[in-house]
């Protein structure tokens, strides 16, 4: 998230505007929404109340990073306006050097099609 970390941080300590942050633990390889959050039946997708995961990002030039928030839940108010965002890390960024299977994919897809001119051939 790094930069926009930086801005919902803005906008969450506004003045006038107060925000609770809860942590949510067991998301990483849970499908869920806001809406799942509200059902009884919560500890069926492994989705627990905890510690706020936080991972440290780049933010800017010379190696400046941001501790920014994995998955949270902001509960924001503000004067008689109540408002739930869920926040959820999204997919990370591919390593340099790694492929993250996209040269597989390409040598699986090029050897389909020597295979196939071969046969035709």
């Amino acid at each position: 998230m790094g930069p926009g970390q930086g801005a919902l941080d803005r906008w969450t300590q506004a003045p006038g505007r107060s925000t609770t942050l809860v942590g949510l633990t067991g998301f990483q390889h849970a499908m869920f929404t806001l809406a799942d959050l509200t059902q009884p039946a919560m500890p069926m997708y492994g989705l627990g109340v905890g510690a706020v995961a936080m991972a440290r990002l780049a933010s800017g030039p010379s190696g400046a990073t941001r501790a920014c928030v994995r998955c949270g839940l902001y509960l924001v108010n503000e004067g008689e306006t109540r408002l739930a965002l869920l926040l959820r890390e999204g997919k990370p960024p591919p390593r340099p050097g790694a492929d993250n299977g996209r040269g597989t994919v390409r040598r699986f897809r090029a050897r389909r099609r020597r295979a196939g001119a071969a046969r035709i051939g």
